[in-house]
């Protein structure tokens, strides 16, 4: 994830906020991409963006994408 965040270019909070469900495409079948919702305050916590520029999907590299762990969706 550090590596795909670094590429993205995301700042230190969204970084923070970033979590495994924020990874998509990872099972090959859509683009790999992170989703950026959420931002990080040490004192508040997840909150959300400071503007609505700040919600968006950043594509993710084929390298990076099969180095990030495969996310469960509860199916088996």
């Amino acid at each position: 994830m550090w590596a795909a965040a670094l590429y993205a270019g995301l700042r230190r909070g969204e970084l923070r906020a970033l979590r495994v469900s924020n990874l998509r495409g990872l099972d090959g079948n859509e683009v790999a991409a992170i989703s950026v919702e959420h931002g990080w305050d040490d004192k508040e916590g997840e909150r959300a963006t400071n503007s609505t520029a700040g919600v968006r999907e950043i594509p993710m590299p084929e390298t990076c994408a099969r180095l990030s762990p495969p996310t469960s969706n509860g199916s088996s």
